[in-house]
């Protein structure tokens, strides 16, 4: 087999790999309110988690790759209704640190705005930052 041929099948197989963990991906969002998405930590926990590091904001980049890579618009979809779970769950935090916090929500939103276009998102993603900021004036007096 020619060195071409062989990266082209690797191509393949690490193409086939990712569409088959995007489809768990996917399998394990749960309908929240206002037919958005969200994941859990772990595929059997029952608690909704928003955040950068085990929720849903850190499924939002992945699902706007598969978008750019694949073309496939049911991840952009999939995107957008987890931005409004996320957007729904600035309010209710109160830790401004990126992994856990708002700042990784803000991030995972503003991603959301700059790559589809979705103001909802940066608006979201702005009231996240306001909040960052009046947290830190008010540990900082």
């Amino acid at each position: 087999m020619k060195a071409a041929e062989a990266m082209s099948t690797a191509v393949g197989e690490v193409e086939a790999l990712t569409a088959d963990a995007l489809r768990w991906l996917l399998g394990n969002a749960r309908e929240a309110e206002n037919r958005s998405l969200a994941w859990s930590a772990t595929p059997t926990d029952d608690e909704l988690d928003p955040t950068l590091y085990s929720g849903t904001a850190g499924v939002i980049p992945v699902l706007l790759e598969a978008w750019r890579h694949f073309g496939d618009d049911r991840y952009g979809d999939a995107a957008l209704r987890a931005a409004r779970s996320v957007s729904d769950a600035v309010d209710c935090r109160e830790d401004n640190s990126l992994y856990s916090g708002l700042t990784g929500l803000a991030f995972a939103l503003r991603a959301v705005h700059d790559e589809l276009d979705a103001p909802d998102a940066a608006a979201a993603a702005s009231r996240a930052l306001e909040l960052v900021r009046a947290l830190r004036r008010d540990t900082l007096g």
